[in-house]
Order: structure tokens, then sequence, then C-alpha cells
């Protein structure tokens, strides 16, 4: 999504009284939730696609089955695009832009200080859905008290500073110590902090520990050639 695209959409979003600003920061508003609510409880009652995701929203179904979300993804995703649609917002953007861009008001990811900059901060669920919706992606995993960790960051910080984010592959950054489990056992990451090389939802390559700006560089490039 564009600056443009997204600046046009917040205006919107807030315009309508989907989102609110609560002090510095911009959260859903409790007739978006009460919407949101009720599209999950008519899938969660309802059985596998009572609404007719398959065939009202079918690029979205499509991302669902093939990063093969547990259920609580699919009905979360779901839920989302019903509700974007019933918005409008597929109207004056694309449908997967609005899903990927509303969605990051419904988790609150651990950032403090171990997020680059340049990243955005996601969730386990946000992983399966957003490294399918981007056919190209980099995730970085990290933990806290972590020295290599703030070097990683650093460099991450530098690569990413030079690139255009609207053409750009996107990087998304994971606290690995909540995921530990889900991370070992679906992308065999067992230690912080990992840079994986996505494509199309599966790991191209990886970076262990910290690592020169040169080497994510090269890295990149590969991915961006694939």
């Amino acid at each position: 999504m564009s600056e443009a695209e997204a600046r046009s959409l917040l205006e919107s979003l807030n315009r309508t009284d989907v989102l609110r600003e609560t002090g510095d920061k911009l959260q859903l508003s409790p007739g978006t939730w009460e919407r949101y609510d009720g599209f999950v409880d008519e899938l969660e009652d309802s059985g596998s696609d009572p609404l007719g995701i398959e065939n009202e929203l079918p690029a979205l179904s499509r991302i669902i089955e093939t990063a093969d979300l547990a259920e609580e993804g699919r009905t979360h995703y779901s839920a989302l695009g019903l509700l974007v649609t019933e918005l409008g917002l597929n109207e004056a953007i694309d449908l997967l832009k609005a899903v990927v861009f509303l969605d990051q008001f419904f988790h609150t990811p651990r950032t403090e200080d171990g997020t680059p900059t340049e990243a955005v901060p996601i969730s386990m669920i946000q992983f399966r859905f957003l490294t399918h919706a981007h056919p190209k992606s980099v995730v970085y995993i990290w933990r806290d008290d972590c020295e290599p960790c703030d070097q990683m960051k650093t460099a991450l910080d530098a690569v990413f500073a030079d690139t255009d984010p609207e053409t750009e592959i996107p990087l998304f950054s994971l606290f690995g110590p909540t995921n530990a489990q889900d991370l070992h056992e679906e992308y065999d990451v067992d230690g912080a902090p990992t840079t994986l090389f996505m494509k199309d939802g599966d790991v191209d390559s990886r970076l262990q520990g910290a690592q020169f700006e040169s080497v994510i560089r090269s890295e990149l490039n590969t991915l961006r050639t694939l």
C-alpha cells in the first residue's frame, strides 16, 4: 500500500468512526468491535463457510487456505474480510490491502525496544497470514536482553531505511520467546536473533545471529530475484 493510500484510508476510518483517537493512539471504536464480533459469532455458529467467503472474497479465501491457518486465524481473517466489505473499504483500494491495514489494530504484539524502526511488529497469527499475503517478506525474530539482537536491529534499520516502502519487500518483527514452540515446530527457529527471508509463506533462507549490513543486503537481493 502506498503512503497516499494509507493516509487516505486512515482519514476515512477516523471520519467514519471505525477508529477513534485514544490519547496518542488510534484504536478500534466500540461499534467496530461489535460488528467484528458479530461476524465471528456467525462464523463460529454456522459452520465452515456459512457467509460465502469462498465465493464472495475468493482472493482472501485462497490466502486463508494456503496459509493453513488454525481455526482462530481462519475465523479472524474471514470476519475481517467481511467487515472490510461491509464498511466499503474495498471499493477504494484492494481488499487484501484493506484487510492487512485494518488487521494491525486487532493485535498488540510486543515491541518495546527490540523492534527495528523500519519493521512492522506482528503476532504469530499475523505471521502466517502476512507471509502468504505478501509474495516475499522478511521476518526478524528477536528477544530482550540480547546484545546480538540489538546489533541486528541496527543493521536491519540501516538496510531497510534505504528502500522504498511502497515497492520494497516488507520487514516484519516478532518477539520470539512468546512464540517459541510455534516457531520451532513450523519454521525450525530455536533462538534469536533469527532473520527469515520468506517466499510464498515458506522460508527461502535465514540468517542466524547478528550480521553485517552487506550480508543482509546480499540475502535481500537474492530474494528480490526469485
